[in-house]
């Protein structure tokens, strides 16, 4: 896996996401999400994911605060967003490098992705051809794009995979969205890409939340019509007949995730230390 053998990481079969330690999943207590950094960081977790968007940086300036001496054990991943109405020149893209920089309160990136990039930009060389100039400088030392918003996505994953400066995809990957295992990540794998697997409880519906209502309507899920929920319902319902008496639905659906040859590591928001 070509980030993994390039950079001699190793990396944790779960990474650390933190859209919530931006607000974006309700409150949340900045002294609540450092301490949840310290332990997935005790409990052997390594990778952190992060984005310049996950409230407005914020989730990049409480991880700088959690990590202090620590920065050197960790593989951090963060992303940066495209504007529609702002070119991706390079000076664009590297002032939201340094910004992000100067959150994380580190002097590099292990791995600097483009967010949910769309499709006509990743045929286009010449945002990565910044981000090659950046890590040439030690600014960046990997390349990753994520696919989305939501599930599927598998073109633009494809593409991103045959570009040999690329070298990690993140993208959803869960009981309820498996379709990517079957063409997408077994590419990235022929062509030493590692994969990130995100939203693998589906955004709390492969939870015990499943029986909440505010839970099922999350997200993108707000704009879903009845009829799809009670479709969505009850396909995750089913797979409780199948689940074992002692294992949790929140367990299952991360073995499944995690039994994925293909995955190089499952990345799962985490709120507090009890949920690491």
């Amino acid at each position: 896996r070509g980030v993994l053998e390039a950079h001699g990481w190793r990396v944790s079969r779960l990474t650390l996401g933190t859209l919530q330690f931006g607000g974006q999943r309700g409150r949340q207590d900045d002294q609540a999400s450092i301490r949840t950094v310290h332990a997935a960081l005790d409990a052997g977790i390594n990778v952190i994911d992060t984005a310049d968007s996950y409230g407005s940086g914020h989730s990049e300036e409480v991880i700088g605060r959690a990590l202090g001496k620590r920065r050197p054990d960790v593989v951090l991943a963060t992303k940066f967003d495209l504007k529609p109405d702002v070119p991706p020149t390079r000076e664009v893209l590297r002032t939201a490098l340094m910004h992000s920089l100067r959150r994380l309160q580190t002097g590099y990136i292990d791995l600097y992705q483009v967010h949910n990039i769309p499709l006509a930009a990743m045929q286009s060389p010449e945002i990565f051809d910044h981000l090659e100039s950046f890590r040439d400088e030690g600014l960046v030392c990997a390349i990753g794009v994520t696919a989305g918003p939501g599930e599927g996505h598998g073109r633009e994953c494809l593409v991103a995979a045959g570009d040999q400066r690329v070298e990690a995809i993140q993208a959803a990957y869960s009981l309820l969205s498996p379709s990517l295992a079957q063409v997408v990540f077994p590419y990235c794998a022929s062509r030493n890409v590692a994969v990130f697997a995100r939203e693998p409880l589906a955004q709390g519906l492969l939870t015990d939340a499943l029986d909440d209502e505010a839970t099922l309507r999350m997200g993108r899920r707000s704009r879903w019509t009845s009829e799809q929920l009670d479709r969505v319902v009850a396909t995750v319902r089913s797979f409780d007949r199948v689940r074992s008496a002692d294992e949790s639905r929140v367990g299952f659906a991360l073995r499944f995730a995690l039994s994925n040859d293909h995955v190089t590591s499952v990345v799962c928001g985490m709120r507090s230390a009890a949920d690491v």
